[in-house]
């Protein structure tokens, strides 16, 4: 997304007329852009725009793809929340939570849907969120569904690598870290 259309849609909103998908594609767009700058108010901005694109009214396809650009905004606040340092390790975590839910509607619509949904990337990044909140065998098992979606997925084969040490460095016995730390290490 150019810059002039980014400022655009931040100062006006979506044009009017737009399909459901088209308007989808550009508040994608408008999500990883506001994210690549760091734009709190922007990725405000886009959570309000989307929310409306995930009642019940839209098909499974407007859904999923509703929901996952959400939990990629929500994944953005929370990353920036980590960068200015107020990350704290809480009870409550709002964006992580959002992100988690919005991931988890996302491919609970994406299994109705009939159309091409980011299935890989929903699961990755829902994979991301649990891994990130200690959680590696859950996230593991995303892992593994994408990979069975796309055995040569990089991204889902590295950050399986990565939940799997992760997981080893909290095994008590060492022979079981060893065998878990040498499971993961071929996918690096």
């Amino acid at each position: 997304m150019d810059d002039s259309t980014y400022k655009q849609l931040k100062e006006t909103g979506l044009p009017e007329g737009l399909s459901k998908h088209k308007a989808l594609e550009r508040l994608a767009s408008f999500v990883n852009r506001a994210g690549d700058l760091g734009d709190k108010q922007a990725l405000t901005q886009a959570i309000d725009f989307l929310e409306p694109h995930t009642d019940a009214s839209s098909d499974g396809t407007v859904r999923a793809h509703a929901q996952f650009f959400l939990g990629n905004a929500w994944r953005h606040l929370r990353d920036l929340e980590v960068q200015s340092g107020n990350e704290e390790w809480a009870w409550k975590n709002d964006p992580l939570e959002q992100e988690t839910l919005c991931l988890r509607r996302a491919l609970a619509a994406s299994a109705t849907s009939e159309a091409s949904v980011p299935i890989c990337a929903i699961l990755i990044n829902l994979g991301n969120a649990l891994s990130h909140i200690g959680r590696p065998v859950e996230a593991i098992e995303y892992y593994d569904q994408a990979l069975r979606q796309d055995s040569e997925f990089a991204m889902a084969i590295g950050n399986r690598a990565l939940a799997m040490s992760y997981y080893a460095s909290a095994l008590y016995d060492s022979c079981q870290r060893a065998l878990m730390l040498k499971l993961a290490h071929p996918l690096v």
